[in-house]
């Protein structure tokens, strides 16, 4: 047997197969029917579309053949593809290179012949082929017609190429779509959001200015403004960063997915309100333990967890703001525990069933809110595959918790 060589550009050759991404795909019916026509009009059982690997040639369409792929040291095709005409093998006993193939002593094979698969680039990567299990003589009609039908494969080919990029740009158009879509929908709720909720603090900020500039205020109210504008400024400045960062998110869409040090974020976190927590009289707890790492995005994770502190300092006085975990086999869970005025049942349920108004209150210091932070605590934890769970008692204090579940 007479292992056959390969072509020159057969690098250029398989990367022009590969192109095409067919190898391995589902039967179809094109190329079924074309088979079915060989075989038909050579008057032969077996007829295929082989398409010649590196190592291997793959059947695309068969008839007659049980098998999907044989090595191609032992393919009549690997000796087609070095042709430009139809491979005519009239009686494999009698041709030196095929006469002891296992596919002739074991199979029966006797007559070949193969048009090859020529592309527009003038590569060949494959053939359409005929085969019988007696030596036959092909009429000149009969290889005509195969010439035909095998350029025939090359147009199919083409098609289904082309259709494929057609279907893969019509899904990227429709994914764009919806992108864009769920991007208005977002720049809408943000504009809403910001028009609502600045617009408050910045409201009471004029009013304190005024009432300073009218020059009515005794020495002690006028400090007492000043430290309530200030409040209102750092609240305004913290809302519009926060603000700037989940648009930034939003826009960014793939998650960085990294290992947070969720006890060194939540010190850093304590250190942003050390002075407020001095002057509420509050104990923070860090309960989380150092070596605790958590596998998610970074960003969204501080904003959230910055947020229920910033809550749970809020409406804290004289009393105790704990940060914990607690994990299982199916849940991680990070809460957030303080002492303070709690939530009535409204609140609750506007936030664990997202529904109704966010009611925000003042704090212990008459500190105003407006819900906004947390609207965007629970779209950031959606982003991030987390779900937000609050409990709350009046008078009792209340818990946050940012629940992942374990992959």
């Amino acid at each position: 047997m007479v292992v056959p060589s390969k072509p020159l550009d057969e690098e250029e050759r398989l990367a022009e197969l590969y192109k095409y991404e067919i190898l391995d795909t589902n039967p179809e019916e094109d190329f079924d029917q074309l088979v079915e026509l060989a075989s038909a009009i050579c008057e032969v059982p077996i007829s295929l579309v082989s398409l010649i690997d590196r190592d291997r040639q793959w059947f695309k369409a068969k008839k007659g053949l049980d098998i999907d792929e044989t090595s191609r040291d032992v393919a009549f095709c690997a000796h087609a593809i070095l042709q430009d005409e139809v491979f005519i093998v009239e009686n494999a006993l009698e041709d030196i290179r095929f006469f002891d193939n296992p596919y002739v002593v074991n199979d029966g094979i006797r007559f070949y012949a193969g048009m090859p698969i020529k592309t527009r680039n003038g590569k060949n990567l494959g053939t359409l082929c005929v085969i019988d299990h007696e030596p036959k003589i092909l009429r000149t009609s009969q290889k005509r017609a195969l010439e035909i039908l095998g350029r025939q494969v090359v147009n199919l080919m083409e098609l289904r190429l082309t259709n494929n990029r057609q279907k893969e740009l019509i899904t990227l158009l429709d994914k764009q779509k919806e992108e864009l879509k769920a991007q208005n929908e977002f720049n809408s709720r943000l504009i809403k959001l910001l028009a609502h909720d600045i617009k408050s603090p910045l409201t009471s900020i004029k009013g304190g200015l005024d009432l300073i500039l009218d020059g009515h205020l005794q020495p002690n109210e006028a400090t007492q403004i000043f430290k309530d504008l200030s409040n209102s400024i750092d609240s305004t400045l913290q809302m519009v960063n926060d603000t700037l960062r989940w648009g930034l998110l939003n826009i960014r869409k793939e998650l960085v997915l990294e290992p947070i040090h969720l006890h060194t974020m939540i010190e850093e976190i304590k250190d942003l309100y050390k002075f407020l927590l001095k002057s509420k009289h509050i104990l923070f707890f860090n309960n989380v333990p150092e070596d605790y790492i958590l596998y998610s995005d970074p960003e969204s994770v501080e904003i959230i967890l910055r947020n229920f502190i910033q809550n749970s300092i809020k409406y804290t006085e004289n009393g105790t703001v704990k940060v914990s975990v607690n994990d299982n086999d199916s849940f991680r869970c990070i809460s957030v525990t303080d002492t303070g005025k709690g939530m009535t049942p409204a609140q609750l349920q506007a936030i664990n069933h997202q529904i109704g108004q966010f009611l925000s209150t003042p704090g212990t210091h008459g500190e105003k809110g407006t819900g906004f932070g947390l609207r965007m605590c629970l779209d950031l934890a959606k982003s991030i595959g987390a779900n937000i769970y609050a409990s709350s008692e009046e008078g009792k204090g209340t818990q946050f918790k940012l629940i992942f579940k374990q992959d």
